[in-house]
């Protein structure tokens, strides 16, 4: 029998105990991995490719990026079979996006690609609010075409919770680390009212802070009303489930 024979006979322990040690180095968090060594793993053989051990690391989160790239990459991927991997959902913005940026977030073909594939996965157990660096210079510096990083991430709330409710999607954590006006009322979002928060079980509210503005004491008075209202509601949605809540205000 050659190598590759006895290779593609091995069992899947086997198969199994050589990812290990990968998939562990990988793990970030309970919901992130760093897969670029699992991704080339997978490319190496058909037996690794398909592997669980490997495919619910490397699947274990999807991300919604507001960026055309991304979007058309989305529109394409075969979600269903990847489906029963996926515990998290990321959406996400970049931290010094552009107003076309804003604008393909509201557009109705990134709606219709993240609806889509939110509704085959009905109940996730983590759905996240962030932003990465896109490499871009601080919006101040540069502010022609730029959007603060807290309008982007007012826009990604509008536009993940409207899908979300569409979608149907449930969730059992959220977590707000993006940055936010704190201007915007969450009730009068579009799919607010239909919003099933009914398994939520853990919400982080650490939001960055809004540095497109200088500090004033009335605003930050009436922005801490809304966030108040916003957290309010959204407990209220949780309150059958809701087991823990974390806050950080700045």
């Amino acid at each position: 029998m050659d190598a590759p024979s006895k290779f593609y006979s091995l069992p899947e322990e086997i198969l199994t105990k050589i990812a290990e040690p990968l998939v562990a180095e990988a793990q970030f968090s309970r919901y992130y991995y760093f897969t670029a060594n699992l991704t080339a793993l997978r490319l190496s053989s058909p037996r690794f490719a398909y592997l669980k051990i490997i495919e619910e690391a490397v699947f274990c989160t999807i991300r919604f990026f507001g960026v055309k790239d991304h979007l058309d990459s989305l529109e394409h991927l075969d979600v269903a079979r990847i489906a029963p991997f996926v515990k998290a959902i990321s959406f996400a913005d970049p931290t010094h996006g552009s107003i076309q940026v804003k604008e393909l977030l509201f557009s109705e073909r990134l709606r219709a690609a993240w609806i889509g594939l939110l509704r085959t996965l009905p109940v996730v157990a983590k759905a996240d609010f962030s932003s990465y660096d896109s490499g871009g210079s601080q919006w101040l510096s540069d502010p022609i075409g730029k959007e603060p990083p807290a309008r982007m991430g007012d826009a990604l709330i509008a536009t993940a919770v409207t899908c979300l409710a569409s979608a149907g999607t449930r969730v059992r954590r959220l977590k707000f680390p993006c940055a936010l006006t704190g201007s915007l009322d969450w009730q009068s979002l579009q799919g607010w009212e239909e919003l099933d928060l009914s398994r939520l079980e853990n919400v982080t509210y650490e939001p960055d802070p809004d540095t497109s503005v200088f500090p004033n004491e009335d605003e930050d008075a009436r922005q801490a009303a809304i966030a108040a209202r916003n957290l309010s509601a959204l407990f209220e949605k949780g309150q059958g489930s809701l087991r823990k809540i974390k806050i950080r205000g700045d």
